[in-house]
């Protein structure tokens, strides 16, 4: 229920901002390299490269900003069995929405910022891609949440209209969808992004 009432949240607050003067926004685009961190040692994990686009939002106060954003973003990881027996490639696709407090050092045309927020991240595509034995197969696209919650934190940059950011991005939830009666499994993802967006207004 909690991850259903986060867009609801997030539209919330932005519609409670439009007021402002200072608001500006623009499309985003950015490269992305996640992976998957799993709590059995038999599986040894690598990073997945991806990208992500779409809208963000940002409203200023006199020191600070908040930034709600709707982003598409392909992410995942790759699980390596140690014998080499296997390897399992998830590719994951998302809507998430960041809910993005900032701190401004400068004027709006040339500013350094330090931000962060609460991410809720939508699971619109999942596929699994199987190297090796498909007798020891031990996921499928079934065991993976459609939700979950997380967070980001980073650094950015603004030079006139354009806006740069890098990120720092956990998932706070399980993502593994664990079945009654079977042993309890934890995945947990991290993600990185450095992404550039342009200010409209």
């Amino acid at each position: 229920m909690k991850h259903r009432l986060f867009p609801v949240f997030m539209l919330l607050l932005a519609a409670g901002t439009v007021c402002s003067q200072d608001v500006t926004f623009g499309p985003k685009v950015g490269f992305t390299t996640s992976h998957l961190i799993s709590d059995q040692d038999s599986l040894m994990d690598e990073f997945r490269h991806g990208f992500q686009g779409g809208m963000f939002m940002r409203v200023y106060g006199d020191y600070f900003y908040f930034q709600p954003e709707v982003m598409y973003v392909t992410k995942g990881g790759i699980f390596n069995e140690e014998s080499g027996q296997f390897k399992q490639d998830i590719d994951l696709q998302s809507i998430d929405m960041p809910l993005i407090i900032g701190f401004i050092l400068g004027p709006p045309e040339l500013n350094f910022r330090l931000h962060g927020g609460p991410v809720g991240s939508f699971i619109v595509q999942k596929n699994i891609n199987l190297s090796g034995d498909s007798l020891l197969q031990p996921f499928t696209e079934n065991n993976i949440k459609d939700t979950y919650l997380g967070a980001t934190m980073g650094l950015g940059l603004d030079i006139l209209a354009f806006s740069f950011d890098i990120r720092y991005e956990f998932a706070w939830d399980n993502l593994y969808k664990n079945e009654p009666g079977r042993k309890t499994v934890q995945w947990k993802h991290e993600m990185f992004n450095v992404s550039l967006a342009i200010k409209l207004l």
